[in-house]
């Protein structure tokens, strides 16, 4: 395209709560911060932990950061599409004395799903 940005499709969000919809058109996605990388939204799953912003997703995230964090011994290679998210998770979240109130944080992050 002219403006340097590659066309990826059409995105819409809707709110199953309130209706709220939004459509745009998707050219690439910024990921890695708590901003929805489509929408430029705040996510709804993030919350306070030690002093700094826990976050996933979607559910799918949400479950390997339990997965992994949860894990009492991490050997062998994750899931490869885990994988790199894996290895740039902040070193805080990967210490085993910061893992209960972590698993804490992400339990109540699983809590607000719809069922």
């Amino acid at each position: 395209m002219a403006d340097g940005h590659i066309y990826v499709g059409d995105a819409r969000l809707v709110c199953s709560r309130c209706g709220y919809t939004r459509q745009r058109e998707v050219r690439g996605q910024e990921m890695g911060s708590p901003i929805d990388p489509i929408f430029r939204l705040p996510l709804w799953l993030q919350a306070s932990c030690r002093g700094r912003t826990l976050w996933a997703y979607n559910a799918e995230h949400l479950a390997v950061l339990v997965g992994y964090v949860g894990a009492g011994l991490r050997e062998g290679t994750p899931a490869p599409s885990a994988y790199t998210m894996i290895e740039i998770l902040p070193r805080w979240m990967k210490l085993a004395r910061h893992r209960g109130e972590v698993l804490r944080i992400l339990d109540r992050l699983q809590r607000t799903l719809p069922e």
